[in-house]
């Protein structure tokens, strides 16, 4: 059974969402580091979301993700992170207090490009103005292109924490009538 962990905080007023990028981050040769990007596609495939709201197939991109990210309204962030825990836990890390962290602590494999980057914005105040991360504890990052069965069976579980997350801002997502099939582009056939 996979739970969820969340970081208390305290929540003060909401602002107005028009502005939202949802960004999966991760390699997808390094098996579990892929779930952000995996979970971008499969988000694009299970939902319609409305035009304010722009998934974002982030790879490995790093301090490239700066323009499509800068100035948001709300920016949700979907990566493996590193930390210790039952793999295919799924974490929802919110508030200010990401961005006050040492950047010698690791929420993920890609913190250090990413995470310094959103501090670098914050310091510019074009740092988006929420900002979430939903983390899935990794079972195996070495080379190959599927999942561990743990962090696959928790794609369902962080989809909807996303989707509730959008539902509470006022954001209307709808799950699709019809079945399409994710464009998991990097996996053989």
């Amino acid at each position: 059974m996979h739970s969820v962990q969340r970081e208390k905080h305290l929540e003060v007023q909401k602002p107005e969402f028009n502005d939202i990028a949802i960004v999966g981050i991760g390699n997808i040769l390094q098996k579990d580091d892929g779930i952000g990007v995996t979970l971008i596609k499969y988000l694009e495939a299970a939902y319609t979301f409305p035009s304010c709201v722009q998934l974002i197939d982030g790879g490995t991109s790093g301090v490239a993700l700066q323009s499509q990210i800068m100035n948001k309204d709300l920016l949700i962030i979907i990566d493996a992170l590193s930390i210790s825990d039952t793999p295919g836990t799924v974490h929802v890390l919110k508030g200010d207090s990401l961005l006050s962290q040492s950047s010698d602590i690791k929420l993920s494999p890609h913190q250090i490009s990413f995470f310094d980057l959103l501090q670098f914005m914050a310091l510019q105040k074009i740092a988006p103005k929420e900002i979430v991360v939903i983390g899935i504890v990794p079972k195996d990052i070495g080379c190959g292109t599927n999942l561990s069965k743990p962090v696959e069976n928790c794609l369902e579980i962080a989809a909807n924490e996303i989707i509730a997350h959008l539902m509470q801002t006022g954001i209307d997502v709808y799950k699709r009538t019809e079945k399409i099939f994710p464009d998991y582009w990097w996996k053989p056939n």
